[in-house]
């Protein structure tokens, strides 16, 4: 019985990645602390494909950025409200379309 390697290389990979992109590279909407909660929190890559919308896609500066405490909240509702979603679309379709 050893240990898997990729079960831990794929998340210590992404958390390099969120972190090298945040370190490199300065944010418009929100400071960098706030990106890496989203990034890191939000589940199914919806906090990269956010952190790409507002970043690179569409940058529109702001005069204040939002911080890390209003990252952390954002995520954790973004959070809730994927699950609730899933949820929903699983009791809806019988949980033929996300399995238990």
């Amino acid at each position: 019985m050893g240990w898997d390697v990729g079960f831990a290389t794929v998340p210590m990979l992404a958390v390099l990645a969120a972190l090298g992109v945040l370190v490199t590279v300065r944010p418009t909407y929100g400071n960098r602390w706030y990106w890496l909660w989203v990034i890191i929190i939000v589940p199914g890559g919806v906090g990269w494909l956010a952190y790409a919308r507002r970043e690179h896609l569409a940058p529109r500066p702001r005069a204040r950025r939002d911080g890390g405490v209003a990252g952390l909240v954002t995520a954790l509702v973004a959070s809730f409200l994927l699950g609730l979603v899933a949820l929903l679309v699983g009791n809806a379709t019988g949980m033929t379309v996300i399995p238990r």
